[in-house]
């Protein structure tokens, strides 16, 4: 019975439970998208949407939480112009320590609408709803749905 207890107790300090804490890490990124027009926006349906890419520096603050900053190009078949959008987003992972978890996030940043007049550069915010999960400790996959707004800049 000694030698059962102490096998079991020997197992156990050598088993070790796997979290997926990224506190105080920095992470790099890429992505692949689509843009889709909602809200009856006419210029991504007259404009013709096709692929999005960017790419994405991450800070995580915390296990829960953090910053990321991006460049992000949207292309539309139609027509020359083209968003490119800088911007720094919050982050939240819901189950942080877990291998699968859902993310919510807000940002905001500069879009600058190519060839467009009287001025390319307006003001861009983003909402964020999407999913991670961790191949490991080093690489994650995420999916992610992204709402863009774009308007006229504060000044």
């Amino acid at each position: 019975m000694k030698m059962l207890l102490a096998s079991l107790l020997l197992l156990s300090s050598l088993a070790h439970a796997q979290t997926y804490d990224y506190s105080k890490k920095w992470g790099i990124g890429a992505s692949l998208g689509y843009n889709t027009p909602i809200f009856g926006n006419h210029f991504n349906t007259a404009a013709d949407s096709r692929e999005t890419w960017g790419l994405h520096v991450r800070y995580h603050l915390n296990k829960a939480s953090g910053l990321e900053a991006g460049f992000t190009r949207h292309n539309f078949d139609d027509t020359d112009l083209a968003l490119k959008v800088t911007d720094i987003s919050y982050f939240r992972r819901l189950s942080p320590t877990k291998r699968f978890t859902p993310i919510l996030g807000a940002g905001a940043g500069i879009v600058d609408i190519s060839k467009y007049d009287p001025s390319s550069l307006k003001m861009g915010l983003k909402l964020r709803a999407g999913a991670e999960y961790a191949l490991n400790h080093c690489f994650s996959l995420g999916a992610n749905l992204d709402y863009q707004h774009v308007n006229k800049m504060l000044f």
